[in-house]
């Protein structure tokens, strides 16, 4: 895994999953198994072109110097995202960075408002077994 996906809901959780490749396949699968949203917002990497005829897929163009589009349309909560999870990831280094590092990872961003013993609580009965987190960089 070089770089994980990464999947944001506005105002919402953080998805991470390891990823060996960004490919189009890869990214549609993502979008599809995750993404309940109305529109999906990624930069102009070549292998998200593949949304276009699944979802509302916007873009933001980084090498024009375009950051935001109006009516909300950027991906600086993706990107926000990984100054926290690269020295995170980096206690782990030389270990297999599989699915229980990133459901850890994703289990401590999304609950870090929360009573954490509760919520490992109900983690531990809803969530038995989960798929493997996935990142997603949308």
């Amino acid at each position: 895994m070089d770089k994980p996906s990464v999947i944001v809901e506005r105002d919402g959780a953080v998805k991470l999953t390891p990823s060996a490749d960004m490919k189009g396949r890869t990214a549609l699968r993502r979008v599809m198994n995750n993404i309940q949203e109305e529109a999906v917002y990624t930069d102009e990497y070549s292998a998200y072109n593949i949304l276009d005829g699944f979802c509302n897929h916007q873009t933001v163009n980084h090498s024009m110097g375009q950051y935001a589009r109006g009516g909300g349309i950027h991906i600086n909560t993706v990107e926000a995202e990984f100054p926290v999870f690269r020295p995170w990831m980096a206690t782990y280094r030389g270990i297999s960075k599989e699915n229980p590092y990133c459901a850890q990872y994703n289990f401590l961003r999304n609950t870090r408002e929360e009573d954490r013993a509760a919520a490992i609580a109900v983690s531990a009965l809803t969530n038995m077994e989960e798929e493997p987190c996935t990142i997603s960089f949308i």
